[in-house]
């Protein structure tokens, strides 16, 4: 009854397509994006655009206006990223906070987080720490081994036959499951396009009836995935190369395809890397995580170009430190404490000031200068 209950809050057309759920979706996609030119105009008339977007949605219209494609580099890889005009971003945004989101991820696995709130890269950092204290306190000893999956080409290879057997089976009122499939359709025969809110959440639960078997038929606890990233802990090689074979079918039925370079199995004792973090679990049951030296490099790097855009006036010092921070809290929670002294000591090289403690000490430390 509840789940009934639940899945009638949330499935319904007439809710999503509601001015004041347009408006609200219109000031949750403004954050942060309130210098563009786009932005502000449709700001300028929220209100008047809200009720033209509603009255086309419920009058059956296609509301799709096309993409805007450019190509990023992160981390040396070109991306292609299709951008949403923002009045469709508006609208999509509305069909994910009050149904896609809530009908897609109630019945996501726990150990599978990804671009959900309340959870993200910190959140199965942490799973993955818990996973290997617990694989410990079941056997006693580091004498396991851990399966990395990553996928090639996630979005680019997801079909679209699954992606509406999803739809058709959470989604049951006709107009909102033809809004959801409208919009996996502007990307063509085939894959999902990075750029739109509602691929991320569609990605996520792409591969969640192969999640369940590994988590409730196999009975495998020490399970996680992040999107195209996944790790699973066994004691015995043999049957973890099983299970991979296994895997590798189930992915097969949907068009995943496993990258073979960073599809591997490592000895636990040897450590292994995922989410950039690299995992120790020593004999006595201490998991040790480490960044990648990668990341250090990169964030040295980008905080040298952050001295040059600020001497030209493109960043402020407030955009650096945020930026920063942001960093930051993520590295601190890892056992590098040298390496973190060494960052911040660049940082206070470059900018002379030190965000990571409060004004109050700020004020001291200046007053005994």
């Amino acid at each position: 009854a509840k789940r009934r209950a639940f899945a009638e809050k949330y499935d319904d057309f007439e809710r999503v397509t509601s001015v004041s759920a347009l408006i609200k979706a219109h000031w949750e996609s403004r954050r942060g994006v309130m210098w563009k030119a786009s932005v502000v105009r449709y700001d300028a008339h929220f209100f008047r655009n809200a009720r033209r977007a509603s009255h086309a949605l419920r009058a059956g219209k296609d509301v799709r206006m096309g993409f805007y494609n450019f190509c990023v580099v992160e981390r040396g890889k070109p991306r292609d990223i299709h951008s949403l005009h923002y009045a469709e971003r508006v609208i999509r945004r509305a069909v994910c906070i009050n149904a896609l989101v809530p009908l897609l991820s109630h019945n996501l696995i726990y150990d599978n987080g990804a671009s959900l709130k309340g959870k993200g890269t910190a959140f199965h950092i942490k799973r993955c720490e818990e996973q290997l204290r617990r694989y410990y306190r079941l056997t006693g000893s580091n004498n396991g081994y851990v399966l990395i999956i990553d996928f090639r080409k996630f979005f680019d290879n997801i079909q679209h036959g699954p992606v509406f057997d999803i739809y058709d089976k959470y989604i049951q009122d006709p107009r909102l499951n033809y809004l959801c499939k409208s919009f996996v359709a502007a990307t063509g025969s085939k894959s999902l396009y990075i750029g739109p809110e509602d691929s991320q959440i569609t990605a996520v639960s792409y591969p969640n009836n192969i999640d369940h078997k590994i988590k409730d038929a196999w009975g495998c606890e020490n399970y996680s995935r992040y999107m195209d990233d996944s790790e699973l802990v066994l004691d015995n090689k043999e049957a973890l190369k099983k299970r991979r074979d296994q895997l590798f079918e189930e992915f097969a039925k949907k068009g995943i395809i496993p990258n073979p370079k960073k599809t591997q199995i490592i000895k636990l004792s040897r450590g292994f890397t995922f989410l950039k973090t690299q995992f120790f679990l020593t004999d006595t049951g201490r998991v040790i995580k480490k960044p990648c030296h990668g990341s250090v490099n990169v964030e040295r790097r980008k905080l040298r170009a952050f001295r040059r855009f600020y001497d030209t006036g493109e960043m402020t010092l407030n955009d650096i430190e945020r930026s920063y921070m942001s960093w930051r809290g993520i590295f601190k929670e890892k056992d590098a404490h040298t390496v973190l002294r060494s960052v911040d000591l660049l940082y206070f090289d470059l900018f002379a000031v030190k965000p990571w403690i409060s004004k109050n000490q700020r004020r001291k430390e200046n007053h005994h200068v």
